[in-house]
Protein backbone atom coordinates (compact mmCIF):
# COMPACT_ATOMS: atom_id res chain seq x y z
CA UNK A 1 0.00 0.00 0.00
CA UNK A 2 2.85 2.32 0.85
CA UNK A 3 4.59 1.54 -2.44
CA UNK A 4 1.43 2.32 -4.42
CA UNK A 5 1.14 5.69 -2.68
CA UNK A 6 4.72 6.52 -3.66
CA UNK A 7 4.06 5.62 -7.30
CA UNK A 8 0.94 7.81 -7.42
CA UNK A 9 2.80 10.71 -5.86
CA UNK A 10 5.61 10.30 -8.41
CA UNK A 11 3.17 10.32 -11.33
CA UNK A 12 1.46 13.44 -10.02
CA UNK A 13 4.80 15.12 -9.47
CA UNK A 14 5.87 14.36 -13.04
CA UNK A 15 2.59 15.71 -14.38
CA UNK A 16 3.00 18.87 -12.38
CA UNK A 17 6.53 19.36 -13.64
CA UNK A 18 5.42 18.82 -17.25
CA UNK A 19 2.76 21.53 -16.95
CA UNK A 20 5.09 23.89 -15.15
CA UNK A 21 3.58 23.34 -11.74
CA UNK A 22 5.85 23.34 -8.73
CA UNK A 23 5.41 23.48 -5.00
CA UNK A 24 4.92 27.24 -5.22
CA UNK A 25 2.58 27.42 -8.20
CA UNK A 26 1.54 26.07 -11.59
CA UNK A 27 3.78 27.66 -14.26
CA UNK A 28 3.51 31.05 -15.96
CA UNK A 29 0.52 32.45 -17.82
CA UNK A 30 1.08 32.67 -21.58
CA UNK A 31 0.66 36.30 -22.72
CA UNK A 32 -1.93 37.29 -25.30
CA UNK A 33 -0.12 38.10 -28.56
CA UNK A 34 -3.13 38.27 -30.85
CA UNK A 35 -3.21 41.42 -32.94
CA UNK A 36 0.58 41.78 -32.86
CA UNK A 37 2.96 41.23 -35.75
CA UNK A 38 5.15 38.13 -35.63
CA UNK A 39 8.13 40.23 -34.51
CA UNK A 40 6.10 41.96 -31.81
CA UNK A 41 4.69 38.62 -30.66
CA UNK A 42 8.19 37.19 -30.42
CA UNK A 43 9.37 40.12 -28.32
CA UNK A 44 6.35 39.88 -25.98
CA UNK A 45 6.83 36.13 -25.50
CA UNK A 46 10.54 36.51 -24.82
CA UNK A 47 9.85 39.22 -22.24
CA UNK A 48 7.39 36.86 -20.50
CA UNK A 49 9.86 33.98 -20.46
CA UNK A 50 8.54 32.07 -23.47
CA UNK A 51 9.83 31.34 -26.96
CA UNK A 52 8.22 32.04 -30.31
CA UNK A 53 7.78 28.78 -32.14
CA UNK A 54 6.37 28.06 -35.58
CA UNK A 55 4.88 31.01 -37.45
CA UNK A 56 2.16 29.97 -39.90
CA UNK A 57 0.62 32.34 -42.44
CA UNK A 58 -3.03 31.95 -43.46
CA UNK A 59 -4.35 34.07 -46.35
CA UNK A 60 -7.92 33.02 -45.54
CA UNK A 61 -7.74 33.94 -41.85
CA UNK A 62 -9.97 36.74 -40.58
CA UNK A 63 -8.08 39.60 -39.03
CA UNK A 64 -5.71 42.41 -39.84
CA UNK A 65 -3.11 41.45 -42.42
CA UNK A 66 0.21 40.67 -40.79
CA UNK A 67 -1.32 40.27 -37.30
CA UNK A 68 -1.44 37.17 -35.11
CA UNK A 69 -4.95 35.66 -35.13
CA UNK A 70 -4.27 32.40 -33.28
CA UNK A 71 -1.76 31.12 -30.73
CA UNK A 72 -0.98 27.77 -29.17
CA UNK A 73 -1.00 27.49 -26.17
CA UNK A 74 -3.82 29.99 -25.80
CA UNK A 75 -3.41 33.22 -23.88
CA UNK A 76 -3.70 32.75 -20.12
CA UNK A 77 -2.68 29.10 -20.23
CA UNK A 78 -0.21 28.21 -17.50
CA UNK A 79 2.98 26.74 -18.91
CA UNK A 80 6.51 26.21 -17.83
CA UNK A 81 9.01 28.97 -18.44
CA UNK A 82 10.74 28.71 -21.82
CA UNK A 83 7.82 26.90 -23.43
CA UNK A 84 7.32 27.35 -27.18
CA UNK A 85 4.25 29.25 -28.42
CA UNK A 86 3.18 28.76 -32.03
CA UNK A 87 1.24 31.51 -33.82
CA UNK A 88 -0.86 31.93 -36.96
CA UNK A 89 -0.63 35.23 -38.84
CA UNK A 90 -3.30 36.54 -41.21
CA UNK A 91 -2.16 37.06 -44.79
CA UNK A 92 0.51 35.68 -47.08
CA UNK A 93 3.99 34.81 -45.88
CA UNK A 94 6.79 37.37 -46.33
CA UNK A 95 8.84 37.04 -49.50
CA UNK A 96 12.60 37.04 -50.11
CA UNK A 97 13.42 39.54 -52.85
CA UNK A 98 15.13 37.91 -55.86
CA UNK A 99 17.92 39.56 -57.83
CA UNK A 100 16.69 41.36 -60.95
CA UNK A 101 19.96 43.14 -61.76
CA UNK A 102 20.93 42.52 -65.37
CA UNK A 103 17.39 41.60 -66.44
CA UNK A 104 15.29 43.55 -68.91
CA UNK A 105 12.27 45.45 -67.58
CA UNK A 106 9.75 42.77 -68.63
CA UNK A 107 11.92 39.90 -67.37
CA UNK A 108 12.42 41.69 -64.05
CA UNK A 109 8.68 42.20 -63.63
CA UNK A 110 8.07 38.51 -64.37
CA UNK A 111 10.73 37.36 -61.89
CA UNK A 112 9.17 39.48 -59.15
CA UNK A 113 5.62 38.38 -59.97
CA UNK A 114 6.72 34.74 -59.69
CA UNK A 115 7.39 35.22 -55.97
CA UNK A 116 4.44 37.53 -55.26
CA UNK A 117 6.13 40.92 -55.69
CA UNK A 118 5.67 43.76 -58.17
CA UNK A 119 7.99 46.03 -60.14
CA UNK A 120 7.62 49.51 -58.69
CA UNK A 121 8.96 52.88 -59.80
CA UNK A 122 11.78 52.74 -62.34
CA UNK A 123 14.29 55.43 -63.25
CA UNK A 124 16.85 55.46 -66.03
CA UNK A 125 20.49 56.46 -66.26
CA UNK A 126 23.37 56.11 -68.71
CA UNK A 127 25.75 53.19 -68.29
CA UNK A 128 28.82 52.01 -70.19
CA UNK A 129 28.78 48.56 -68.58
CA UNK A 130 25.08 47.56 -68.55
CA UNK A 131 23.15 47.16 -71.83
CA UNK A 132 20.31 49.53 -72.55
CA UNK A 133 17.02 48.34 -70.99
CA UNK A 134 18.65 46.16 -68.31
CA UNK A 135 18.36 46.75 -64.55
CA UNK A 136 21.45 48.34 -62.99
CA UNK A 137 20.26 48.57 -59.38
CA UNK A 138 17.27 47.49 -57.28
CA UNK A 139 15.74 48.60 -53.98
CA UNK A 140 15.34 46.71 -51.72
CA UNK A 141 18.36 44.56 -52.63
CA UNK A 142 18.18 40.83 -53.33
CA UNK A 143 17.85 38.69 -50.19
CA UNK A 144 15.73 41.23 -48.29
CA UNK A 145 12.57 39.80 -46.70
CA UNK A 146 9.53 41.95 -47.47
CA UNK A 147 5.74 41.61 -47.23
CA UNK A 148 3.88 39.81 -49.99
CA UNK A 149 2.87 42.13 -52.87
CA UNK A 150 5.60 44.65 -51.98
CA UNK A 151 7.04 46.74 -54.80
CA UNK A 152 10.70 46.67 -55.83
CA UNK A 153 12.15 49.83 -57.36
CA UNK A 154 14.69 49.61 -60.18
CA UNK A 155 17.23 51.76 -62.02
CA UNK A 156 17.35 50.84 -65.72
CA UNK A 157 20.26 51.46 -68.09
CA UNK A 158 19.94 53.79 -71.08
CA UNK A 159 23.21 52.50 -72.46
CA UNK A 160 26.28 54.71 -73.07
CA UNK A 161 25.72 58.44 -73.11
CA UNK A 162 25.69 59.78 -76.68
CA UNK A 163 28.84 61.58 -77.76
CA UNK A 164 28.24 65.30 -77.97
CA UNK A 165 29.30 66.97 -81.23
CA UNK A 166 32.35 69.20 -80.92
CA UNK A 167 31.65 72.87 -80.37
CA UNK A 168 32.59 74.85 -83.44
CA UNK A 169 34.31 78.10 -82.60
CA UNK A 170 33.78 80.88 -85.07
CA UNK A 171 37.23 82.24 -86.03
CA UNK A 172 36.34 84.11 -89.23
CA UNK A 173 33.70 86.75 -89.85
CA UNK A 174 32.72 88.95 -92.75
CA UNK A 175 33.25 92.69 -92.59
CA UNK A 176 29.89 94.50 -92.57
CA UNK A 177 29.05 97.36 -94.89
CA UNK A 178 29.41 100.62 -92.94
CA UNK A 179 30.29 103.05 -95.73
CA UNK A 180 27.71 105.82 -95.87
CA UNK A 181 26.60 105.32 -92.23
CA UNK A 182 26.93 107.78 -89.40
CA UNK A 183 30.10 107.24 -87.42
CA UNK A 184 28.33 106.02 -84.25
CA UNK A 185 26.17 103.57 -86.21
CA UNK A 186 29.19 102.24 -88.08
CA UNK A 187 31.09 101.62 -84.85
CA UNK A 188 28.15 99.69 -83.35
CA UNK A 189 27.76 97.55 -86.45
CA UNK A 190 31.47 96.66 -86.51
CA UNK A 191 31.45 95.68 -82.82
CA UNK A 192 28.30 93.58 -83.29
CA UNK A 193 30.13 91.60 -85.97
CA UNK A 194 32.89 90.68 -83.52
CA UNK A 195 35.39 93.16 -84.91
CA UNK A 196 37.18 96.28 -83.70
CA UNK A 197 37.17 99.72 -85.30
CA UNK A 198 39.72 102.45 -85.90
CA UNK A 199 38.52 105.95 -86.73
CA UNK A 200 40.59 107.99 -89.20
CA UNK A 201 39.97 111.57 -90.35
CA UNK A 202 40.58 112.01 -94.05
CA UNK A 203 40.16 114.41 -96.92
CA UNK A 204 36.74 113.01 -97.78
CA UNK A 205 35.43 112.13 -101.19
CA UNK A 206 33.27 115.17 -101.83
CA UNK A 207 30.10 113.14 -101.38
CA UNK A 208 29.54 112.81 -97.62
CA UNK A 209 29.46 115.37 -94.84
CA UNK A 210 31.46 115.35 -91.61
CA UNK A 211 30.45 112.44 -89.34
CA UNK A 212 29.59 110.03 -92.14
CA UNK A 213 31.86 107.16 -93.17
CA UNK A 214 33.08 107.74 -96.71
CA UNK A 215 35.57 104.85 -96.76
CA UNK A 216 36.23 101.55 -94.93
CA UNK A 217 39.08 99.07 -94.96
CA UNK A 218 38.84 96.11 -95.40
CA UNK A 219 35.91 96.38 -97.79
CA UNK A 220 32.51 94.95 -96.84
CA UNK A 221 32.16 91.19 -97.41
CA UNK A 222 35.85 90.51 -96.78
CA UNK A 223 36.46 87.46 -94.57
CA UNK A 224 38.75 88.30 -91.65
CA UNK A 225 39.72 86.85 -88.28
CA UNK A 226 37.35 87.61 -85.47
CA UNK A 227 38.63 90.59 -83.53
CA UNK A 228 40.32 92.18 -86.53
CA UNK A 229 40.37 95.96 -86.92
CA UNK A 230 38.23 97.77 -89.51
CA UNK A 231 39.38 101.26 -90.34
CA UNK A 232 36.60 103.77 -90.94
CA UNK A 233 37.20 107.17 -92.48
CA UNK A 234 35.23 110.37 -92.07
CA UNK A 235 35.82 113.81 -93.57
CA UNK A 236 37.93 115.96 -91.32
CA UNK A 237 36.08 119.03 -92.51
CA UNK A 238 37.13 122.13 -94.44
Amino acid sequence: MKMRRIVVISIVACALLMTGCTAIGCGVAVPDVKGKTADQAGAALTAAGFELGKVTYDEAAEGALGAVVEQTPAAGTSSKEGAVVDVTVAGAAPVTVPSIVGLGRDAAAAALAAVGLTLGDTTTTYSTSVPSGAVIQQEPPAGTVVPHDAAVKAVVSKGPEPTKPPVTTVTHVKVPLVKGLKLATAKSKIVAAGLKWKHILGPGDGMLDVGFVYKQSPASGTSVDKGSVVSIYTWKGP
